[in-house]
């Protein structure tokens, strides 16, 4: 009898906050999903792993640790996806942080710490995982987790409470978006790939000192809407809950 392979998600920044969020709506909706739950801490990892399972005993959920900022951790845990499952469905890119500072100073070694997390470990992790996920034999989907505040459009907006702080995150951002667009220009030609951004607002969570008027529950919304459709999806968009965000 022929057994069909649970659809496997890696989703970095996984134990806490909109990450933590993302899981616990994929588990508690897609019972064929398997959750590899990324992030630095092992023992955040178990922790976010066992209240999972007190929500959802039967919840497919792995610890994973993954530091963004360690081409041996990335590697690492390439490998051990690739000896485990041999392949990879879904890509969910959540970790990241946003610097020191929101109004300045910026010195060099902000840029780098939050570039290096944002920009340069996203990047080498998802180049790392590209040919896992063209193992799956399901739709591909990366979603890249992304902010308002890297949309160019939207700064030139005087009314944006904020065109000015968080310089450095905002570029991250920027950053990010280019390089989605330039992976789904990449896949443009094979329906089978879906490559996305999700903006989740303002959430409270301990990224943004529990500040944020929505919720981090809702912050999740649109990242497992893009994590989870099918051919006939979208590819190349930045979206919230609401619909498309301008460049």
């Amino acid at each position: 009898m022929l057994t069909t392979k649970p659809t496997l998600v890696l989703v970095t920044g996984a134990n806490q906050g909109i990450g933590f969020e993302a899981v616990k709506k994929l588990v508690l909706e897609h019972k064929n999903y398997q959750i590899l739950m990324g992030g630095r801490r092992k023992d955040a990892l178990e922790d976010a792993a066992r209240q999972l399972k007190e929500i959802e005993p039967n919840a497919n959920v792995e610890p994973l640790v993954l530091d963004l900022t360690s081409d041996e951790s990335i590697a690492a845990a390439v490998h051990y996806i690739n000896e485990k499952h041999g392949y990879l469905d879904v890509l969910i890119n959540n970790a990241g942080i946003s610097g020191s500072s929101a109004r300045g100073p910026w010195p060099r070694t902000e840029w780098q710490e939050v570039f290096n997390t944002n920009v340069f470990g996203t990047s080498v992790l998802t180049e790392s995982l590209l040919p896992l996920l063209a193992k799956s034999d399901k739709t591909k989907r990366i979603v890249f987790v992304t902010s308002e505040l890297g949309s160019i459009e939207r700064k030139f907006k005087p009314s944006n409470e904020f065109v000015l702080p968080y310089k450095v995150y905002a570029a991250s951002k920027a950053a990010l978006n280019m390089l989605s667009v330039n992976l789904a220009m990449q896949y443009s030609q094979d329906p089978t790939w879906k490559i996305n951004l999700a903006c989740p607002g303002h959430c409270a969570t301990r990224f943004t000192d529990y500040a944020g008027p929505d919720s981090p529950a809702n912050g999740a919304l649109n990242i497992c809407r893009l994590a989870t459709m099918e051919v006939d999806g979208e590819t190349g968009r930045m979206s919230n809950r609401f619909g498309t965000i301008p460049w």
